[in-house]
Formats: C-alpha cells, structure tokens, sequence
C-alpha cells in the first residue's frame, strides 16, 4: 500500500500540493499518475521519492518510503526528443530501473506477447 497523509508542499512561496492524502494498493504493479500539465503530478512523485522536501506522512508497505526506494523505479519526464528514437517499450519500460532485470520478459511471456507486439 502506497499512502500519503497531510502531503504538503512549497516551491518557493508557492504551495505547490496542498494537504493531499491518498492511498493506493499496489502489489508490484507499474503505477501511472494523469492529469492536466500543472496539476503536479511530477511534484507529487518528487515528493514521494525525497527529491522535494515534502510535508506529511509517505508510506510504502507501511514504512517510511525513504526506506523502501528499492522497490520504486521512477521515469522521469523528458522535456526533449531523444534522437535515438524509436525505442521499443520494453526499452522505456526499463529506462528507470536501477538494473535490468528479468521481470519484465517474465511478464511478457505470461502475457502471451511476442516481440514483434511491441
């Protein structure tokens, strides 16, 4: 379980994310956050990860998430095309993982897809 409590943050005199608390199940799933640019959504990944200096209770599997970093991998947005495209998904899905591993040809192999599917 991902929750937040009382979730506060500044940017400046800006108060960026204002009292949000949120609980989310999650059990080795990939996550997504949507919204409108501007909602802060990469502010409230900041400040789940410790980049943001965030107030308010973070906790993964009941415990403070600054301990539980190993078990989240974040893609960050990028701003710029990169050049080296096309890529395939299996590529951006592990572009944030701190090292590959064999999850992901696991999942796709229960999954019944093929190389050629993506």
């Amino acid at each position: 379980m991902l929750e937040t409590k009382d979730l506060n943050l500044f940017l400046g005199n800006k108060h960026v994310l204002k009292n949000i608390s949120l609980s989310i199940p999650v059990r080795g799933e990939i996550i997504g956050i949507m919204g409108p640019n501007g909602a802060g959504k990469s502010s409230l990944i900041k400040s789940l990860i410790g980049e943001f200096n965030a107030t308010g209770t973070k906790l993964l599997y009941n415990k403070p998430i600054q301990q539980q970093l190993q078990h989240i991998t974040y893609i960050p947005q990028k701003a710029h095309i990169d050049l080296d495209f096309p890529i395939s998904v299996e590529q951006v899905i592990l572009s944030g993982c701190y090292k590959e591993i064999g999850w992901l040809d696991d999942l796709i192999n229960q999954q019944g897809i093929n190389s050629n599917s993506y």
